[in-house]
């Protein structure tokens, strides 16, 4: 579970949101998903979610990052 967002790499959690991790602005939409064994190379990639998924920042950090697909909704850090 890869995104590349602002040339910054975050891989995924199967980790729930907890109350401190809350959803922040909209950053970006996915534009290219690879095979699940490749690693994405360019901002708004990645190799789980589709394209279209929407991309949102954590409030209060830039660790994390929320990535809305039609089924799947996962915290990235």
């Amino acid at each position: 579970m890869i995104v590349i967002v602002n040339n910054k790499e975050y891989s995924g959690t199967e980790a729930e949101l907890d109350a401190s991790k809350r959803q922040g602005e909209k950053m970006s939409t996915i534009l290219k998903k690879t095979k699940a064994y490749e690693m994405p190379q360019a901002n708004s990639q990645s190799n789980l979610f589709s394209v279209g998924s929407t991309i949102y920042s954590v409030k209060g950090t830039e660790d994390f990052i929320i990535v809305k697909d039609k089924e799947i909704e996962l915290p990235l850090g």
